[in-house]
């Protein structure tokens, strides 16, 4: 997300933006390569620049040594962490939040709201489009449901498990197929993976694992691949994959609720109720709005998915509408558009107090914050 971002805003020409990450040694060429002419630095701090963005995980509040500092975050459970209000308050000159639902409850934690703004994330339309090559499954079912993420609760995929055993047999010309992601890192502490192998080992109705390692092109040939995404997620702070899977012409299936409402409705999707449940929070202390998680409902996932099966007509014609809803608000030029329009506030030349007396050469004393803007984005 930091490098399209970053590629985005450097084709607007106006901004000199560099990227900032620990991990460039340790990461692909295609991903260095991505970057283009954007020099890489392994620190930030070694040179003056005008605003630092950093979007990373922990998230960093160490005062900047120049310029301004905007915190990109985003959340996926309900309040935000105590420990983080003051510094975003006192420290960062505003937060970044990718839905207007993580923004909503940025500010019910006791973020100011004028300090919170909505820069989405976008999708690269060419590269997850409907017309390509498609992945090459295994399955011969006629509909092909598909869930891309990490196998973890705030995922959702118990509930996707547990509905798609309980609606269809192995006698039903359906197939759920599985891309995990982060099992060996982020979230390999996650047990409910052995229940998604175990199941598609099993008699019941056909699931199938997709354990390759794919790049770009080969996720938006997986996508082109199946029928409808299935994401009943708890949590998110924006569901990248729906919103590739929209871009690639998928209808999805998702909870009505939380981060993906910015894009997705009854046009494009199938929105799963659900209620509001608290939970405990990890290492961090409740904010004032407190600490929670949206748990769909079992009927209405089974629902859905039974129409995407039954009625391949509709789920085509929400696919379409989902592709263009991606194409007309969520590009990465729009993401760009955005972050740029924040950027020209946060660096707006201080209103002058008194009209400032004339340089000699004739020129004009206010401009001198307006030129040699530098970007630097940390990872």
């Amino acid at each position: 997300m930091n490098r399209e971002l970053l590629v985005a805003l450097d084709a607007r020409g106006d901004l000199e933006v560099s990227a900032c990450t620990p991990e460039h040694g340790a990461r692909s060429q295609e991903a260095v390569a991505a970057l283009g002419p954007i020099p890489v630095e392994d620190a930030p701090g070694r040179r003056r620049v005008d605003l630092e963005i950093r979007h990373q995980w922990p998230p960093d509040f160490t005062p900047v040594r120049s310029g301004r500092l905007v915190c990109m975050q985003p959340w996926e459970f309900g309040g935000l962490p105590a420990e983080w209000i003051a510094p975003l308050r006192d420290v960062a000159d505003e937060l970044w939040v990718p839905t207007s639902w993580v923004r909503e409850c940025a500010v019910r934690s006791g973020v100011p709201a004028e300090r919170v703004h909505v820069v989405p994330y976008g999708v690269d339309i060419e590269r997850f489009r409907p017309d390509g090559p498609s992945y090459a499954l295994r399955t011969a079912k006629r509909t092909k449901l598909l869930f891309v993420g990490g196998l973890i609760e705030r995922k959702g995929v118990d509930a996707l498990l547990e509905s798609y055993l309980s609606a269809f047999s192995c006698d039903d010309d359906v197939c759920l197929v599985v891309k995990p992601f982060g099992s060996d890192g982020v979230y390999r502490t996650s047990t409910l993976e052995r229940e998604v192998r175990a199941a598609a080992a099993g008699s019941g109705a056909e699931i199938e694992v997709v354990d390759e390692n794919l790049d770009f092109a080969s996720m938006a040939s997986l996508y082109r691949s199946c029928d409808a995404l299935v994401h009943p997620y708890r949590g998110e702070g924006f569901g990248m994959p729906i919103a590739e899977a929209m871009a690639s012409g998928l209808p999805v299936v998702v909870t009505d609720g939380g981060a993906a409402k910015d894009f997705c409705d009854d046009r494009n999707a199938w929105l799963v109720a659900a209620r509001q449940v608290p939970v405990r929070p990890g290492s961090w202390t409740l904010s004032a709005a407190g600490a929670w998680w949206l748990e769909p409902s079992r009927s209405d996932l089974v629902a859905a998915m039974r129409a995407v099966v039954d009625d391949p007509g509709a789920a085509k014609l929400k696919g379409a509408h989902g592709r263009r809803r991606i194409v007309e608000e969520f590009t990465w030029r729009h993401a760009a558009d955005r972050a740029a329009e924040r950027i020209a506030e946060l660096l707006a030349p201080e209103p002058a107090r008194s009209a400032p007396p004339a340089s000699s050469d004739g020129g004009d004393a206010s401009r001198s914050g307006e030129l040699g803007r530098e970007l630097e984005v940390v990872r």
